[in-house]
């Protein structure tokens, strides 16, 4: 269509029965700004929208309506999407979306609208066009008291405008109610978060901060120092603070701590009263390039009164989030120093997540969906972004498919993922081919794995398809031990992780790096854990002695059943969902 110019459309309506049918509607939704409206007579205009009734329709004997209208030269719309609505009796009976680009200038050109379809929602006694995504709320069919939602459409590009509106935040008017009709999303801009050498904490997102009464306070802040960033000696925090004047000077001071080392720290008298300053270089052995770092600030106050009540308002010092952070540094190549100890990052470098690729098994159990949304939960929390678009991929790589450009994360057991069955040969700890058990090529020893052990793995190598990407696994021999994996991820353990290969066992950890064993020689790290997972066997009062003992088995591991939140899969709920062959409609455009 072209901007400024009328264009024509014209409508066509027929009948797939075999007897005619009377008392039919033809309705089509015109554009928001769409003006000079004319169309054939008989038709009956209404604000945006044109309708036509239909007294009798033949069988196999189309019926044509012509529309015309025109869109400001100047419209900010880049596509249109004409949507005509068939009824029956006042009921929707089919629904047909014509799409098209605008164009500023140039020759026309005609567009057709896709062949109609045998399904459609509809909301409200009015269809949804087939090309609108569908955010629906409901009460749970299965359990009281719980929601049930539904992020659905007609069709891929449908869903995925109600997927990226639900996993963005929406500003005004925002979603309310039970439905939400997604007709468009516009293109969103990475979220870059562009960190200078100079920060003052205000930036980073903080307010003045006010801690009152006696005793140790704490204060935590937290900044990204990027993997390529090495902190040279002039790298400092400078903070401006204030305090009350009836302070004990001889029992309150004023502490920084940077990734829990001392770096500063100052007496609280009536030198820094109202303008106090403190200022501390940052050690470049205690900055964690790739993570986060947290600048604590830690105060002892205290009052002449030994007797008063500890919350008192006497007794006070403020922060000012004008206080700053100098990150002098150099520029070096660490691609190769990543480890897990860097988890979340870099997966969520971007904070939309646009370049995370998560690769489960090709047909999800209930249980593995459940890992996933805990673990994409995780990183978005993680992120601090308002959008939310990494990228599923199902199975097995697509041909001619190029991931070089994702972060990958792949999630489920070795015997059900055929990512992480490609890769295997690269993995930190590889495991046998078509199992879950893992292939013993670490320690010095292979040893016997009793057959119900539980173990978790979280690996992390370069991405096979971009050297500055990295892949990481969270597998398992098991679903219990690739459980354990996701919650030490995600869980307030996950500072124990470490290496490029870490096992997790329950609630314990036992990391390596595999690529330091090739130097330094092998390291009894299965065997420790076997060591630890397989009981000794002690003889008892009874057993004779056995001048030549046979070996005897470990004692068996017992392995409790997971309990997991929904743990079957249920079908789709799909909410008023007509669909036949009665009529067939279909929409050309000219202009």
């Amino acid at each position: 269509m072209l901007l400024g110019k009328p264009a024509r459309y014209t409508i066509q309506v027929e009948n797939s029965e075999s007897a005619a049918l009377a008392d039919l509607t033809l309705t089509t939704r015109l554009p928001d700004l769409a003006s000079s409206v004319t169309c054939d007579s008989g038709c009956q205009t209404a604000p945006g929208q044109v309708s036509w009734k239909i007294a009798s329709l033949e069988p196999a004997k189309p019926a044509a309506f012509t529309l015309t209208f025109t869109l400001p030269a100047d419209s900010p719309v880049v596509s249109l999407s004409l949507t005509s609505e068939l009824g029956h009796e006042q009921q929707p009976v089919n629904v047909s979306t014509l799409q098209s680009s605008i164009q500023a200038e140039g020759a026309s050109k005609d567009a057709q609208s896709q062949p109609v379809g045998t399904a459609f929602f509809i909301i409200n006694n009015q269809a949804a066009a087939e090309t609108d995504g569908i955010i629906m709320l409901a009460a749970s069919p299965w359990q009281a008291g719980k929601a049930l939602l539904l992020v659905s459409g007609l069709n891929d590009a449908a869903v995925n405008k109600a997927a990226v509106a639900l996993g963005g935040a929406t500003r005004f008017p925002g979603l309310s109610g039970p439905v939400a009709i997604v007709e468009e999303v516009n293109p969103v801009a990475d979220e870059a978060v562009a960190l200078s050498t100079d920060m003052t904490l205000a930036s980073l997102g903080n307010k003045d901060q006010i801690v009152t009464g006696v005793g140790r306070k704490n204060i935590y802040y937290t900044f990204d120092l990027p993997l390529s960033w090495n902190l040279t000696e002039d790298a400092s925090v400078t903070l401006f603070f204030s305090h009350s004047p009836l302070l004990n000077p001889e029992r309150s001071s004023i502490t920084l701590l940077l990734n829990d080392r001392p770096i500063s720290a100052a007496v609280l008298d009536a030198s820094n009263v109202e303008k106090g300053t403190l200022t501390a270089l940052l050690p470049h052995g205690s900055a964690k390039p790739g993570r986060l770092n947290t600048l604590l600030v830690q105060i002892e106050a205290d009052l002449d009164d030994l007797c008063i009540d500890p919350e008192t308002t006497q007794s006070w010092v403020s922060i000012s989030a004008d206080s700053f952070l100098h990150l002098a540094h150099t520029l070096v190549d660490r691609q190769g120093e990543i480890d897990l100890s860097f988890l979340p990052q870099p997966l969520i470098e971007n904070s939309g997540l646009k370049t995370l690729l998560f690769a489960l098994p090709e047909q999800p159990s209930a249980a593995e969906l459940s890992l996933a949304s805990q673990l994409a939960s995780f990183l978005g929390a993680s992120s601090g972004g308002n959008t939310f678009q990494p990228v599923v991929m199902i199975g097995k790589l697509p041909a001619g498919y190029d991931p070089s450009q994702y972060h990958v994360l792949v999630v489920g057991r070795p015997s059900r993922s055929p990512l992480l069955q490609a890769v295997n040969a690269s993995l930190p700890q590889p495991f046998v081919p078509g199992s879950d058990a893992i292939l013993q090529k670490i320690d010095p020893l292979v040893v016997k794995l009793p057959p119900a052990l539980d173990l978790g793995y979280l690996e992390i190598l370069p991405s096979p398809w971009n050297a500055e990407r990295v892949l990481v696994a969270v597998t398992g021999t098991s679903d219990k031990g690739l459980q354990d994996a996701v919650n030490m991820l995600t869980g307030p353990d996950r500072w124990q992780l470490g290496g490029n290969l870490s096992l997790v066992r329950g609630e314990k950890v036992f990391t390596t790096n595999t690529n330091e064993l090739t130097r330094s020689g092998p390291s009894a790290f299965t065997a420790t854990v076997v060591a630890e997972a397989t009981p000794a066997v002690q003889p008892t009062k009874a057993d004779a002695p056995d001048a030549n003992p046979t070996a005897v088995a470990g004692g068996a591991i017992e392995n409790p059943e997971m309990t997991m939140t929904n743990a079957e899969r249920y079908p789709y709920l799909l909410p008023a969902v007509l669909g036949g062959s009665l009529l067939i409609l279909a929409c050309f455009g000219l202009w």
